[in-house]
Formats: structure tokens, C-alpha cells, sequence
């Protein structure tokens, strides 16, 4: 049986943690006209009703542009991601854990496209979870490439033996 091979070392896994932060500040960028918005709603909140349409249309303006910002981002960090992954022999949906996996990527996908939720750090959370499931993994093969190693000796050294006991009783002749 042949050693597994660890896949995402530490520095991998800290360069991947550092590009999915980029791309979770990146996503920030949407989030800067919500207190501009905040601001007219309020100071035009209180002419009765041209201040709620002002005020609502700002905040829903800020809204769709903190979505159509961040929506971009989203659709180029994931597969980024995933493409760095795949290529360290890590593939996000694949392995144990796969119904884990799946539903953490939508979770986090999901949250890229609601408006303030998404300046959670949703592409980091997932670069970390599939860091950690890929440890794990590691850590499985490598404690059944052991099992087999110690069963393997076993094997070997009751073969040895009754080598040697096939000897002496050949000598013994």
C-alpha cells in the first residue's frame, strides 16, 4: 500500500485563506453606499410622504448596487477556489463528508448574494471548512495506511517465522 501524500500543506492553506479574504474585502466595496443611503432616509424621513419614497428608493438603490458588486466577486472567488483545490487533489464535492460539504457551499454561496449578510465572510468560511475536511480526509488515509502497515508486518513476520521453523526442522533432517 503506498504512503498517502498530505495535499494542502500549511502554507497553501494559509495562501488560500488570504486570497478568499480578498475577495471577502473585495465584496465589502458593495456595503459603501448603505450609510449614505442610511443618511438621506433619515434626514428626508420626515417630509410625510416625498421623504419615505426618497428614503426608501435610496436604501433600495444601495441594495441592488451592494448585489450587483458583490455578485461578480462571488461568481470569480468560488471557482477560483475550487480550481486551486482541484488542483491540490482536494476536490470540494468529492470524498467523505460530501452532503457537509455541499450544504456549507450553498449556505455560503447563498449568503454572497444577500444584501449586508454578504459582508460576512462567507468565501473564507468555505476556504476554511474545505481546508479542515481535506485534514481530516489526511488524517483518515493515513491512519488506515497504518492499519494495513501493522496488519501487513503481522503477515510478515508469521512468514519469517515459519521460514525459520521450516529451517530448523529442514536442518534437523
Amino acid at each position: 500500500m503506498k504512503r498517502p501524500e498530505k495535499n494542502i500543506f500549511g502554507i497553501d492553506a494559509g495562501m488560500m485563506i488570504a486570497t478568499a479574504q480578498i475577495f471577502d474585502t473585495l465584496q465589502l466595496g458593495g456595503k459603501m453606499f448603505y450609510p449614505i443611503a442610511a443618511f438621506v432616509a433619515v434626514w428626508t424621513g420626515w417630509v410625510p410622504l416625498f421623504g419615505q419614497i426618497i428614503g426608501s428608493t435610496v436604501i433600495g438603490a444601495a441594495g441592488a448596487f451592494d448585489v450587483a458588486f458583490s455578485a461578480p466577486i462571488a461568481f470569480l472567488s468560488y471557482p477560483t477556489l475550487w480550481l486551486w483545490f482541484t488542483m491540490k487533489r482536494e476536490a470540494p464535492l468529492s470524498g467523505e463528508f460530501l452532503t457537509r460539504k455541499f450544504m456549507l457551499f450553498m449556505a455560503c454561496f447563498i449568503i454572497s448574494f444577500i444584501p449586508l449578510l454578504n459582508a460576512l465572510p462567507d468565501i473564507t468560511v468555505w476556504t476554511i471548512g474545505n481546508i479542515l475536511f481535506a485534514q481530516h480526509q489526511y488524517k483518515q488515509r493515513m491512519l488506515s495506511y497504518k492499519k494495513a502497515e501493522r496488519e501487513e508486518h503481522v503477515v510478515l513476520e508469521e512468514r519469517r517465522k515459519a521460514l525459520i521453523a521450516q529451517y530448523v526442522d529442514y536442518a534437523k533432517n
